[in-house]
């Protein structure tokens, strides 16, 4: 595998699971809906953004 789709594919895994667990923070009651929506608004577009860069470097 080449390192930096390794590299990358490990980023985009730690995002998508500190987004999983914002979600499950906000359902539980521990983040408020702002807090929650702020993780959101950082977290998406950097994934999105990871998982073009995965399919480029995959091409």
């Amino acid at each position: 595998m080449n390192i930096a789709i390794h590299i990358l594919s490990r980023e985009l895994a730690l995002d998508k699971r500190a987004l999983q667990k914002s979600k499950e923070s906000f359902d539980s009651g521990n983040y408020t809906l702002e807090q929650h929506q702020m993780h959101m608004s950082n977290l998406e577009p950097r994934i999105e953004i990871l998982e073009k860069a995965i399919n480029r470097l995959k091409e």
